[in-house]
């Protein structure tokens, strides 16, 4: 029984949609707690932590929904660059955010713990981004949906495809 590479690539996106909201209610707990007391400012890795999610999640819409409703709209490139921005994005943010709560004098308590899990949800997210863009290059260098046709010059050429 083998599965289709498509198959892989949805439950791939829907695992993506689906740790984007955990990861927003994590960061945005953080945030909150930050915001509601009158403790420190909300650390800025924090606040770059709550952006991965929300670009995961028009990522994730682009690239689904854009083949479906404007077949030509799509370019497998620029969809390959959302993969890649994304990878860049949250691998950043799990280092920052790693970085900024191991040098807290204490990490304890509910908000510690949402840190946590943001963290760890973040570097989950950059497995996900890494492997659905491993196979998109893999695809487009295959010669998939990324190839491009440049038309004959002169006489009793054809198509060229690169």
């Amino acid at each position: 029984m083998s599965v289709k590479p498509r198959t892989i690539i949805i439950c791939v996106r829907a695992l993506q949609g689906i740790m984007a909201a955990a990861s927003i209610a994590l960061t945005a707990y953080v945030v909150n707690w930050h915001l509601r007391g009158s403790h420190l400012s909300t650390p800025p890795s924090i606040n770059f932590l709550l952006f991965c999610p929300v670009f995961t999640l028009a990522s994730v819409l682009y690239i689904e929904l854009t083949p479906r409703l404007a077949p030509r709209a799509i370019r497998p490139r620029i969809s390959l660059g959302i993969e890649a921005t994304n990878c860049i994005l949250y691998f950043s943010g799990f280092i920052a955010v790693a970085i900024c709560l191991g040098d807290l004098a204490f990490c304890n308590g509910p908000v510690c713990m949402a840190g946590r899990g943001a963290a760890v949800l973040a570097a989950v997210q950059f497995s996900l981004w890494m492997f659905s863009a491993i196979l998109a290059t893999k695809e487009i260098f295959k010669g998939g949906s990324g190839q491009i046709k440049l038309p004959g010059r002169g006489r009793g050429t054809g198509d060229v495809e690169l």
